[in-house]
């Protein structure tokens, strides 16, 4: 079966112009769908797990694709950027990094705060406001900067 070149790429371009792309189901390699599905957590791996994953690799048994496929880790490359950090920096570059969040989250969400957790809410909103006030804005020119 011929394929007329000029409507395939008429086509192509229509397709990716609308953004029709994002429409298809995410991609599949190895009958199993990438990615994580919506509103589940990411895998962590301790450092000594990470270490114990990529000690095949650095002893030449096993290639990034064959441990990551046997291991459960969804990327190669996953495991190319930890073996990078061992050799930069050995074990102690393979510990999570804790990342910061909005310390006000864990008190906002829940209904009911216990005397002491009432507290550092109100203590943790008054150092915020405390470092707005230093850098020389308000509270009111802070909200009108997140609306926009």
């Amino acid at each position: 079966m011929l394929v007329d070149t000029k409507k395939l790429k008429v086509f192509i371009n229509i397709f990716f112009f609308y953004n029709i792309h994002i429409l298809l189901p995410r991609k599949k390699r190895g009958g199993e769908i990438m990615g994580r599905p919506k509103g589940r957590k990411n895998r962590t791996w301790t450092s000594k797990e990470k270490y114990e994953i990529i000690l095949p690799v650095l002893n030449g048994e096993l290639s990034t694709y064959e441990q990551a496929s046997m291991v459960g880790v969804k990327s190669h490359s996953t495991i190319v950027n930890w073996i990078h950090k061992y050799q930069d920096g050995g074990i102690e570059a393979l510990e999570n990094k804790r990342k910061p969040g909005n310390p006000l989250a864990k008190y906002s969400s829940r209904k009911e705060l216990s005397y002491t957790e009432q507290l550092e809410y109100e203590n943790m909103k008054l150092r915020i406001e405390n470092e707005r006030l230093k850098k020389g804005y308000t509270s009111k020119e802070a909200d009108q900067a997140k609306r926009i």
